[in-house]
């Protein structure tokens, strides 16, 4: 296999796909903490994917399908995760005490396709959680969807040209942050809102999740602005770093969060799975009764 040579921090043959971590030289122990990076990623996300199997029993099924969907979410993920670390290791080998390319590249232009999928799957669960009529869940579905697929695929176009053209990544990635900035003012007074219509637990942890959604998401246009401004090894982990990190953040900790939520509104309405031991005295079996609506099989379930 042919390898090329070059020193560390200066740029390679631009990258046909976009991924400017091609065009890079690491040393072995930057290109040894993005695999780490990468693989501390997949575990979150196949604990997340235990944790929502089994939560998901506890969740009233009116509320299930939000748990459903982390489950696609925690999939989709962990697979990305497996395949850019596999990506990773192929695409540098190493030579002279440095990691240079092989004739493999990294593709870190998965993450957009991955994001292309569970953005909007992230966006629509949450409204699982709060209490608004159908016709605003429907207005609120248009707007957060085509919201975050326009902030993907304009950070995507942006991305193809980073390194080589910073007036094109710059101005892509402006673009981008329009869409976000939407979704920010959308949300957030909608999630710290929420707090006046549901139950106390329940109404703070929505609150936890407005900040969990401000900060893990508004760390994805830093991680891309760190490469526009500067393209050395350093700012590259640094942004693999950051991704990496709003992806755990936004997916798995937003992920149990609204687990949290939907369990403790199925409490409420009186679905006995979803009580806590604490609820009731040891031994005891809560009595609680099927919330108004409740379908036959929730009305077993509260019986059971």
């Amino acid at each position: 296999m042919n390898h090329v040579r070059f020193t560390a921090d200066t740029l390679a043959t631009p990258d046909p796909g976009g991924t400017v971590e091609n065009e890079l030289v690491f040393s072995t122990t930057q290109h040894a903490l993005v695999g780490h990076l990468f693989a501390v990623a997949l575990g979150a996300h196949v604990v997340g994917l235990v944790y929502f199997l089994f939560a998901r029993e506890r969740i009233a099924p009116r509320y299930r399908m939000a748990t459903v969907l982390s489950l696609a979410v925690m999939a989709a993920s962990g697979l990305l995760f497996l395949r850019l670390g596999l990506s990773w290791d192929a695409a540098f080998v190493e030579q002279g005490g440095q990691m240079v390319r092989t004739e493999d590249r990294f593709d870190g232009g998965l993450r957009y396709v991955n994001w292309l999928v569970t953005v909007p799957v992230l966006l629509v669960q949450v409204l699982f959680a709060l209490d608004l009529t159908r016709a605003r869940v429907l207005r609120l579905r248009t707007l957060l969807v085509a919201s975050g697929l326009a902030m993907v695929v304009t950070g995507y176009v942006g991305q193809l040209r980073l390194g080589q053209d910073t007036a094109w990544a710059l101005g892509w990635g402006t673009v981008s942050s329009v869409p976000f900035v939407v979704l920010l003012v959308v949300l957030v007074p909608l999630l710290r809102g929420a707090r006046a219509t549901l139950p106390l637990e329940a109404g703070r942890t929505t609150g936890h999740l407005a900040w969990v959604f401000l900060f893990f998401w508004g760390l994805y246009p830093i991680a891309y602005l760190v490469l526009v401004v500067s393209l050395t090894a350093q700012t590259a982990v640094l942004s693999q770093g950051l991704f990496t990190l709003a992806d755990i953040g936004s997916k798995v900790l937003y992920g149990v969060l609204l687990a949290k939520v939907l369990r403790l509104r199925s409490a409420a309405d009186g679905y006995a799975p979803a009580r806590e031991p604490a609820d009731g005295a040891v031994g005891e079996r809560p009595e609680v009764q099927a919330y108004p609506g409740a379908r036959p099989d929730e009305q077993e379930a509260v019986r059971a």
